[in-house]
């Protein structure tokens, strides 16, 4: 019998034995023979003896995701019970929604107040007019306050500048996700995956850098979050599921409410179009695109339907017109107005809000 062929046999054979064992010393002990061989795809052989072309070096990695990289008690002087990584991840989700839906509303309100400073430089609209723009001002300006109260679950005394520094603080005091945890079955220190801390430092660095947290690292730390929950006791199931439902919540909500902060804001352009000042209007539009950015930046990006034939599965038909009505280039079906913006997940392409249109019929 050749040596290479020992080899593999060896190898054959302790696979089998990691996969009826799941035992974390024998991955180890399969991962340091590796690295000392040849990547090179050859046979693996299953617990029941099937055999499959596949690369040593790729099962192994794979077989280190399934089985805890568990270690002796000494070893791991810091590890923390299951929850309470969950309950860390989650806080730590809360407070970087709560930047985020901050930073973005001082932006809309600065674009609000930019919109009531080009109008008043305005000087070709009557007393009636001004004065109905200016309680529709004020009016946008409650109802954005009203919407980021309600996600933050703050008053409006704290809708200012102060509030950011002390979030921020908030969330570099939150404590860093521990290397170990309690694995809630066998009660035995394991390695935590990886992601979990790196994407927490990610936001940390984000939010240094900018003053806001990209909206794909929450989301990203949210599915991780998720993915980590699957690992709970029976007994522990509903009360950790509650805390990671209410974690989706929350972030479900800052999308949503993003949206509608933007959509009051271009109620605005809309308006602006019907005043028949081009030149206001084209400020007004150059504020809209700077707020639709900011959406893009935090993963949501409009669909676009404008000219478009009807689609059910991105727009939802609020209204028709008759082709006898309109210029003879529109087409039956075709969409002929959109009186509210959709948006999808930049990411993933899943509809977060259908656009509401007019047709041709």
């Amino acid at each position: 019998m050749s040596d290479e062929y020992e080899g593999l046999a060896y190898i054959g054979k302790l696979m089998q034995l990691v996969e009826t064992s799941n035992s974390p010393k024998l991955v180890q002990q399969m991962e340091s023979l590796l690295e000392s061989s040849e990547p090179r795809s050859v046979i693996v052989i299953d617990s029941k003896g099937h055999v499959h072309s596949n690369s040593y070096h790729d099962w192994i990695q794979q077989k280190k995701k399934l089985i805890p990289n568990k270690i002796s008690l000494p070893q791991a002087p810091n590890a923390i019970p299951f929850e309470q990584v969950i309950n860390q991840a989650a806080g730590f989700i809360e407070v970087a929604n709560k930047i985020n839906i901050l930073a973005y509303y001082h932006t809309a309100i600065a674009s609000l107040y930019y919109f009531r400073s080009s109008f008043g430089r305005k000087q070709n609209f009557d007393e009636t007019i001004t004065a109905k723009w200016e309680k529709e001002f004020t009016n946008i300006e409650h109802q954005i306050k009203t919407k980021v109260m309600e996600c933050l679950s703050e008053g409006a005394h704290i809708l200012n500048e102060k509030l950011m520094p002390v979030l921020e603080e908030e969330l570099n005091k939150l404590q860093e996700i521990e290397e170990f945890y309690y694995h809630p079955e066998e009660n035995v220190p394991v390695r935590i995956q990886t992601s979990l801390s790196e994407l927490q430092s990610q936001i940390q660095g984000d939010l240094k850098n900018s003053n806001r947290v990209t909206f794909k690292l929450i989301q990203e730390l949210q599915n991780q979050l998720e993915e980590f929950s699957q690992q709970a006791k029976s007994d522990q199931e509903d009360k950790i599921a509650e805390v990671v439902e209410k974690s989706a919540k929350k972030l479900g909500q800052l999308k949503t409410v993003s949206i509608e902060i933007f959509d009051m804001l271009d109620l605005v352009y809309q308006a602006s179009l019907q005043t028949n000042d081009s030149t206001w209007s084209k400020e007004i539009e150059g504020a809209v695109l700077k707020v639709l950015s900011i959406l893009d930046q935090n993963g949501m990006i409009e669909i676009p339907v404008a000219n478009k034939m009807l689609d059910g599965k991105i727009m939802e038909v609020i209204g028709t017109v008759s082709e006898q009505d309109i210029q003879p280039n529109y087409q039956k079906y075709q969409v002929y107005a959109v009186h509210q913006r959709g948006f999808m997940e930049k990411d993933t392409g899943k509809i977060i809000r259908k656009a509401k249109v007019t047709t041709v019929y």
